[in-house]
């Protein structure tokens, strides 16, 4: 839509490449009339299979090398052929000996040889080849210069007997199916242009016009006044011209018709069609946002993560995810020199099971477990700080999962609920680290609710206790301290040898704890209470108790509960959803 509101050429180019729109991409090109604008637009034209632009867009931007390359694998031979009198013109002996290899032009590479010096070698191709003509030429031209050229007799023998035959290449693009392909050019199809534009006359392919006829104008103006003279135009017989792509049917292409006609889902992905529309097509309803961010659209993205979850402002710390996750859902591969790699969309590869192609984002359940075992490594190490930011950074991966059957969705969920856990550990953790020097009474009560946290690793599990059984230790309170080494010794048997010095001092301290017997402080933390987790049960920014029948808000993410006179505030867990807001919930599921 933006297009028609827009004037500015630069501004109408860049919208009209982005979205696809080729043709008015072209028409802003030409008023552009830049070389950059051009080889922008037929790189883009060449990943979308419009040959017809692609070619237009090299003429114009006089872009020769690929110009060169894409008449050789579109089989526009004729078209090399005038190339290469453009090329004479100008003296570009490198681009026309090439031309001449592409075509099998065994007399224009005797002619660029013999006129750039190589006279030895033009005589040895004009050998090989049996071109007397050309032999006696080469021989004759030599002597007049006093040059006396002669070719060992022993090498031409050895030379003659490895040389094979050598064939004009097979045109890579040669669709006469147009059920196969939208839009790629057979050599038959041209493309006509004004042919004021000098190197457009290339496009012109008016049979009655001489091959040498103003052939790439700008090209060739550095020799205007040595033009070569043109021949009487000859009636042509047009029927022996016809182009036999006309008329014959490619067996291979029928079969792999065929074929795709009896798999469907595997014709889409493996006929040469523009790979997003495939994706749009049968992904565009999708309502998981993993779904929309791969493929490329963010305004719908962000209405369901509005409406999924409640994420109205805080978009900024999802844009780093956001990119990794786009980019990493595309690929690139270069088949051919000279062309520009082919970009592709990578397919889930769990989608067929559930009949509908889909992205793959990048988000897998091996990525999930690889950050979540960094996490558990930053806890290791007490670095609470970069542990909460990896648990944050998880929930916002795990938004953005595309999962393909329940498993998967549970899986997900498992890990969001993991991360809860830790998340409220290392928040407890520092607000304790905050306290410790001013209240040691408050400092134990965190420290001690740290273990209300149900944490995956037993290491950690066994950590925290400790930790608490020093608090309470530290503050004299030699009951709850016996509590605490009651459940460190429960992991002796699986522990032992990672903690043997832990072990062995408890065995100590219990019979000596258990002798004092009291608590010289109330603290709020209570051991009788067993709770199967800390983030129903306790508010995510105050770490508050919540009461049995008190009315709560619940993040649809992370699941941590809050007070409700927090209602409109962002999730201190997750810091991603607006807690109170109306939603349908959460979905990573693909049914």
């Amino acid at each position: 839509m933006s297009l028609k509101f827009v004037s500015d050429p630069k501004q109408k180019f860049n919208l009209a490449l982005k979205s696809g729109k080729l043709e008015e991409a072209k028409q802003a090109a030409e008023t552009l009339n830049d070389k950059n604008f051009y080889n922008k637009l037929a790189d883009k034209a060449m990943l979308m299979g419009k040959l017809d632009i692609a070619e237009f867009c090299y003429v114009k931007g006089q872009n020769l090398d690929k110009l060169i390359f894409f008449y050789t694998i579109s089989g526009k031979f004729e078209k090399l052929k005038k190339v290469s009198l453009a090329l004479k013109q100008t003296n570009d002996n490198s681009r026309r000996f090439l031309n001449a290899i592409y075509l099998n032009n065994v007399d224009e590479k005797i002619d660029v040889l013999n006129s750039t010096g190589h006279s030895t070698l033009a005589l040895l191709v004009a050998k090989l080849n049996n071109k007397e003509d050309a032999i006696t030429e080469i021989t004759e031209n030599a002597e007049k210069l006093g040059k006396n050229i002669k070719i060992n007799e022993d090498d031409f023998k050895s030379i003659k007997e490895k040389m094979k035959p050598v064939v004009p290449l097979k045109p890579v693009v040669n669709i006469k199916n147009k059920e196969y392909h939208s839009n790629w050019s057979s050599i038959s199809e041209i493309k006509k242009v004004s042919p004021s534009i000098s190197i457009e006359n290339i496009l012109n392919q008016k049979e009655e016009e001489s091959e040498e006829q103003n052939i790439f104008n700008q090209i060739s103006s550095q020799n205007e006044n040595n033009e070569e003279e043109k021949p009487e135009k000859k009636k042509i017989n047009a029927d022996k011209w016809k182009d036999e792509d006309d008329e014959e049917n490619d067996e291979e292409i029928q079969k792999m018709l065929e074929e795709a006609k009896k798999q469907e889902k595997i014709a889409s992905v493996n006929l040469t069609q523009k790979d997003e529309d495939i994706l749009q097509r049968q992904s565009s309803k999708s309502m998981l946002p993993g779904v929309q961010i791969a493929l490329g659209n963010f305004k719908l993205a962000f209405n369901y993560l509005r409406s999924q979850l409640g994420i109205t402002t805080n978009y900024e710390a999802l844009k780093p995810i956001i990119k990794d996750i786009y980019l990493s859902s595309y690929s690139q591969i270069k088949f051919v020199p000279y062309l520009t790699p082919i970009e592709f969309q990578i397919r889930n590869p769990n989608s067929i099971k559930i009949n509908k192609l889909l992205p793959q984002n990048g988000v897998t359940i091996t990525k999930l477990k690889n950050l979540l075992n960094s996490g558990f490594d930053a806890v290791s190490n007490f670095e609470m700080n970069e542990a909460l930011n990896i648990f944050r950074n998880i929930l916002k991966y795990c938004i953005f999962f595309i999962a393909t059957n329940e498993e998967e969705e549970k899986n997900v969920k498992d890990i969001i609920s993991i991360c809860t856990e830790y998340i409220y550990l290392t928040k407890i953790s520092l607000l304790a680290d905050e306290t410790k020097e001013k209240d040691k009474i408050k400092y134990c009560d965190l420290i001690c609710l740290m273990s209300k946290c149900k944490l995956e690793l037993d290491e950690h599990k066994f950590l925290i206790f400790k930790k608490a059984k020093y608090c309470c230790k530290n503050i004299k309170n030699f009951i709850t301290a016996v509590y605490f080494i009651k459940k460190m010794i429960s992991f002796e048997k699986d522990l032992y040898s990672t903690f043997k010095k832990e072990f062995d001092k408890i065995k100590e301290e219990i019979d000596l704890f258990q002798k004092i017997g009291t608590n010289q402080h109330q603290l709020t933390f209570d051991t009788n209470e067993d709770l199967p987790n800390i983030r129903g049960f306790y508010s995510a920014k105050e770490f508050k108790r919540i009461g049995i029948n008190e009315k709560v808000l619940n993040c649809p993410l992370c699941e941590a509960v809050e007070e409700q006179s927090k209602k409109g505030e962002i999730c201190d867990s997750c810091l991603l959803c607006t807690l109170g807001e109306e939603i349908i919930g959460f979905k990573i599921l693909e049914k």
